[in-house]
This record gives structure tokens, sequence and C-alpha cells, in this order.
């Protein structure tokens, strides 16, 4: 939903985003020397291309499908120290969603979702970010997001995808018309086998302040072992953005755990309220979780999903409504828990 959970921001690079962009690059590499063997297979299915975006249903002889999920979950990031200034920050942050996916004929295919986030932090005592004395950053913040997308299967190795998304975040007292944003993806993947696909894209999205998001799109999904993946298709739905990057040990058809980290890009409108240096103004969070995550499947219908983690590094800025940065610190690591469930029909 939100603010976006992305890879690389093309404009203010920082060691952070190098360091994952460079991760990301070398379980590509190692793909595609795997690629080399295998038998062609129908196509997986398609990873997702932004924040909004549901995988594609794989290329199939069916001539027309329909399914509905019913997507929720929790994660609760325990308290951070500031690095500068004293003062820390906790967060709760609840997910709700809709989404939809139809199969038109064996190539083509469209999805929708509606997506609801509230991210409820907690900060303790002055720091840094505090625009005055006794006065918190920000607090509640709420976002909904609405998007589409479709899929289109050349063959039984070419995928072509693409979406449009639009996003609201803010405090719940922000001014709406100052809290959207709007952006959009295409990419396309190959198939080698059907234990290898590969793939890229672009995401163009714009922000509430700084410039437009640009953001090359990585797509993997490797079965480099009996049981074994490096992917970035299999988190769970709930949870937006997909999985980032992980390495899941499938158990059987029940169970799997995983591996797996991402980089996180968050920006949100606060309210009127408060001094200048606040009002009207931005917050934004990066982090770069790590995580351990447990998956069970009781049903076809039915995924709960638990993970476990650390925030390894956190940065918080805080921008005026003119859109000047007017504070940034860095918070210590923090463990973090969360669940996620979903439904589909």
């Amino acid at each position: 939903m939100r603010h976006h959970h992305l890879p690389i921001d093309a404009a203010r690079p920082s060691g952070l985003r190098q360091t994952l962009l460079a991760w990301l690059m070398t379980a590509v590499i190692a793909g595609t020397v795997a690629a080399q063997v295998g038998e062609d297979s129908d196509a997986p299915e398609a990873p997702p291309g932004s924040t909004i975006e549901e995988s594609a249903p794989p290329f199939a002889s069916d001539a027309s499908s329909v399914s509905v999920s019913l997507l929720g979950g929790a994660i609760y990031n325990f308290a951070g120290g500031f690095e500068q200034g004293g003062g820390e920050v906790s967060e709760t942050r609840a997910f709700a969603g809709i989404s939809a996916g139809f199969r038109f004929d064996p190539q083509l295919g469209a999805g929708l979702r509606l997506a609801w986030e509230g991210d409820f932090f907690d900060f303790s005592g002055d720091s840094v970010l505090s625009p005055a004395p006794g006065v918190q950053p920000w607090s509640d913040v709420q976002s909904v997001q609405l998007g589409g997308r479709v899929d289109y299967a050349i063959d039984k190795q070419w995928r072509l995808n693409a979406g449009l998304f639009v996003a609201f975040s803010g405090e719940n007292q922000a001014d709406a018309g100052e809290s959207f944003t709007f952006g959009g993806t295409i990419g396309a993947s190959y198939s080698f086998s059907e234990k290898f696909s590969l793939g890229g894209g672009v995401l163009l999205s714009t922000r509430l302040e700084d410039s437009v998001l640009a953001i090359p799109l990585i797509f993997i999904d490797w079965e480099f072992a009996e049981g074994f993946k490096l992917t970035n298709v299999a988190g769970p739905e709930a949870y937006p953005t997909g999985a980032g990057l992980e390495l899941e040990w499938t158990l059987n058809e029940m169970f799997a755990l995983a591996l797996g980290g991402r980089y996180e890009f968050r920006q949100f409108r606060l309210d009127d309220s408060g001094p200048a240096s606040r009002a009207g103004g931005v917050g934004e969070v990066q982090s770069l979780p790590i995580w351990l995550r447990a998956e069970w499947r009781p049903t076809e219908s039915w995924r709960v999903d638990a993970l476990v983690g650390v925030n390894a590094f956190q940065e918080y800025e805080l921008w005026n409504s003119a859109g000047v940065r007017q504070s940034s610190v860095d918070a210590d690591p923090s463990l973090f828990v969360g669940a996620f469930v979903s439904y589909r029909f």
C-alpha cells in the first residue's frame, strides 16, 4: 500500500541501496549460470512488478478463471534507540486487503487489488526528529492503495506484465490532496526451465517530496536443488511488495521455511498541527529488515506465515511543507515479529 518498499532509489543512492543492489545482482548472475540446464516447461508465475501487483497465474490450459483473496497481517517492531540525540521508537504495522485475479485465456490475465496499511508509531523521549521539546515527530499513519495489473504470455517462455497504482498515505488529519502518489511498472520474464525463470523491468512513481522514483526491478525464481529456491515471488501476499529476496526450503506440501530480506522505503504526509518544521510536512522511514519465515498451507485456500527478524539498518527523516529536510537520524538495529494470513476463493 503505501509508501514504497523498494530496492533502489535512483534519485538518491546510498551505501545501503548499493549493497542491496549488489546482493540482488549476485543472485541474478548465479541464476543465469544455472539456466543452462533444464527442460522447457510452462512459464511459472510472473513476479510482482510493483507494490500492489499480485503474481500472475501461470501459463496454463485453463481457458478462463477468477480468483479472489482476502489478506491480513501485522508486524511489531520492538523499540530501537536513535544513534544521535537520544530517544527511541517502536512501531506496530497492520495490513488488510482484497485482491482479484482474472484469467481470460491461457495467455492473458489481469488483477485488481485494494489494500490498507496502518503504521502506529510510539516515540519515547525527545530526539533529533522532535520539532520541539515534548512534540512527537508524527503519530499514526494510514495508507490506502488501489492498483491493477495485466500480464500476457507470448509463449511458454516469455511473459510480459504491466501495472498502474494510486496511493494515499498520511496522518489521520493530513490533507488528502497532498498525500497522493501514483505510478506504474512494466517488465518481462523468461522461463529457461520449470525450475528457473528470470526477468526485469522498471517502476516509476511520484513521491510526496523529492524527485520521481525510478527503480530497476529484478525478478528471479530458481530452484537450484530439490526443495531449495532462491526467489522473490514466494512471500506472503498480504505483505506489500512481496518477499524481497528469499532462500526458501520447502519441507512438504504444507510447510516451508525461508531466510530473506529487502530494502523498505516509506513516505507519508503529516497533518497541519504543531511547529512549522512538521506541519504539513513529510515523514520518511528507510530500513533493511532481514527475517526467518515459516509458512503453513493447511488447505489449498488457506495460507499462514510467521516471521521473526531484525531491522539491520533504520533511518528516519522529517521534511517541512516546503520540501526541505529538517532532520535525519539513524536508529539502532531492532527485532521484529509478524504474522500474515490469506484465504483464496
